[in-house]
């Protein structure tokens, strides 16, 4: 999302864009990674969810102030990297979770990727000829299915972090 709107306003700034997003992924990756587990996965996945949806709506309401007003733009864009970046390293590894360990890595498995990922791609080329100000408002519909999905998975799904083992999803026979 940001990297959209970034270098459509900053055209001049797509590098350090592009060097900033991913610096703020990869070091909020790591106390991701290190605290993930103590902390639950699944509080984790809702407060990125959660966190990524307010920045976004913040970008969509306050695009014209962006504009005008780097410093806002840069804390809002940094924020965004860290969040949506936690949003996917908590998704993947509780996706994981989901399926049985002994149905992981099948047919099923590929399916459901290549639907995801496949599916992804027309919206992505499709969203391209939007306007910003209407490809924002999809970014935060997007994000706002995210937060439902990370809601839904915080009150009723199952984590095998925090001592649970990962066979707590072997019960099926």
């Amino acid at each position: 999302m940001v990297l959209t709107f970034g270098p459509y306003y900053f055209p001049s700034l797509t590098n350090w864009l592009i060097f900033a997003f991913s610096a703020a992924s990869f070091i909020s990756g790591i106390p991701v990674s290190m605290f993930a587990d103590k902390v639950s996965r699944k509080l984790l996945l809702l407060i990125s969810s959660l966190g990524s949806l307010v920045i976004s709506v913040l970008i969509l309401s306050l695009i014209s102030s962006l504009v005008n007003d780097q410093y806002i733009f840069w804390v809002l864009f940094i924020l965004f990297s860290m969040l949506v970046n936690t949003y996917f390293l908590t998704e993947d590894t509780l996706k994981s979770e989901y399926w049985v360990t002994r149905r992981r890595g099948g047919s099923y498995t590929a399916a459901v990727r290549v639907m995801s990922l496949g599916g992804s791609i027309p919206v992505i080329f499709l969203s391209s000829y939007l306007p910003v100000s209407l490809y924002l408002a999809l970014a935060v519909t997007i994000f706002g299915v995210g937060f439902a999905a990370s809601l839904a998975w915080y009150l009723i799904g199952v984590e095998t972090g925090k001592g649970i083992s990962i066979s707590a999803w072997e019960h099926e026979k």
